[in-house]
């Protein structure tokens, strides 16, 4: 059977990210991120997840065994550990225990993971940790590779990439009913409904969040950003129905999902 490793590594800085195959090969990438983050193994997240959609956009999947590489120990706990946990019990369950800017990326590369195994059937990937400490020439010209990037990623909406990813998987195997047993069919609608819950939930946040940020004018006098703040809380407590709801971080109150399109058209007036 055919075997292709690739090396994934961040960047010295841990600003960037490459997929290094090997020495002038095409398949070589690296990337430059937008904002730079302080949790360990996130930037080689993000490249795995590069991998998997490319795979998935191209069909450029190489058949047989895919061996990936990389030094990131947080990076293989979350897929080995966290992942399981989501798929079997919900990603409320595994979300408490991950840092708040790895669970959107964590639930898309989930996704592209379950696509994967329905598109690229004759593909495999195993995941090789290579410590801190040991001398590994390939990984050196990957980080190097990542040291070079000039290229900046794109801006991602994590939440609306994976219910995309999601609703795609949902079809494939409502299409493939001839072996689709109906478990794999539940496991797929669920997961399509919590995708569609996180991204109802995370737009709800940012248009609550605009509109909060957006009191703060600095040629506004006082007394006017509070009456006006005074009203919104108001407009948006207004509109609260018996639906579920979940914490608002930006305001401290509770903030129902299902009133998002409302809470948006009113809170501009």
């Amino acid at each position: 059977m055919a075997k292709t490793n690739v090396y994934l590594s961040a960047s010295a800085s841990a600003d960037a990210w490459a997929l290094y195959f090997g020495q002038d090969d095409v398949r070589n990438v690296s990337q430059k991120s937008m904002n730079r983050s302080k949790t360990e193994g996130l930037t080689e997240l993000k490249g795995l997840c590069h991998l998997y959609r490319r795979w998935l956009e191209d069909s450029t999947a190489p058949e047989g065994v895919v061996s990936v590489h990389t030094r990131s120990i947080s990076l293989i706990a979350w897929i080995r550990v966290y992942m399981p946990v989501a798929q079997e019990h919900g990603w409320k369950a595994a979300a408490k225990q991950l840092p708040a800017n790895v669970e959107p990326v964590l639930r898309y590369l989930s996704a592209l993971f379950d696509n994967a195994k329905i598109s690229c059937p004759k593909t495999t990937v195993e995941f090789v940790v290579v410590p801190e400490g040991v001398d590994h020439s390939w990984l050196r010209r990957a980080e190097r590779l990542a040291d070079s990037a000039d290229d900046p990623e794109e801006e991602m909406d994590w939440c609306r990439l994976t219910l995309h990813v999601r609703r795609k998987l949902r079809d494939t195997i409502q299409l493939a009913q001839i072996w689709a047993s109906q478990k794999e069919l539940e496991k797929a609608q669920r997961l399509l409904e919590d995708a569609k819950e996180e991204d109802t939930r995370d737009r709800q946040i940012q248009s609550l969040w605009l509109s909060y940020v957006a009191l703060w004018r600095p040629k506004a006098k006082a007394s006017e950003v509070s009456k006006e703040r005074a009203d919104r809380h108001k407009r948006i407590r207004a509109i609260q129905t018996d639906a579920p709801d979940y914490r608002c971080p930006i305001l401290g109150k509770r903030a129902r999902s299902s009133e998002n399109v409302a809470i948006k058209k009113r809170a501009r007036h």
